[in-house]
């Protein structure tokens, strides 16, 4: 009987170890993911801003939106 007990705990303690790793194996690349879609963010409106002043617009962050959306 205490064997079986014994088993029990060990096997919950498993499942919740293991649902920990998950839980901070997601947090860690949730991490990572966010830093990379702000740098390309950033990147993006940097190169249409070089693209409103080469054409000679005067670059404007009014029209930025809808110029992104020309680029997609």
């Amino acid at each position: 009987m205490a064997l079986v007990q014994k088993w029990q705990k060990d096997e919950t303690l498993r499942r919740e170890l293991d649902r920990q790793r998950i839980n901070t194996e997601l947090s860690y690349l949730k991490a990572q993911i966010n830093p990379h879609f702000f740098f390309n963010t950033l990147n993006n409106i940097y190169a249409l801003t070089n693209l409103d002043v080469k054409k000679g617009s005067g670059g404007s962050f009014e029209t930025l939106p809808n110029d992104a959306l020309c680029a997609i």
